[in-house]
């Protein structure tokens, strides 16, 4: 098994660190680093708001009217 890493990071080796030190690449992975949790968390908040509606409660969930208003202050 040593040897077929060792074979593998003789010829990827070169080519993972021309990527990894490449400074667009590494300002894309930075981006999708900062906006994965607020994703995950609107997700989550999106599965549990609906959640109802799974199991046939159709009256507890925010009508789409109610959530689509723009207040103006």
């Amino acid at each position: 098994m040593n040897r077929l890493t060792d074979k593998l990071m003789e010829k990827i080796g070169p080519f993972a660190e021309m990527v990894s030190t490449n400074k667009y690449l590494c300002s894309l992975r930075d981006g999708f680093m900062v906006a994965f949790p607020a994703t995950m968390f609107a997700s989550i908040a999106i599965i549990i708001q609906y959640l109802p509606a799974t199991f046939g409660l159709e009256g507890v969930t925010p009508s789409k009217k109610s959530s689509l208003r723009v207040r103006s202050f």
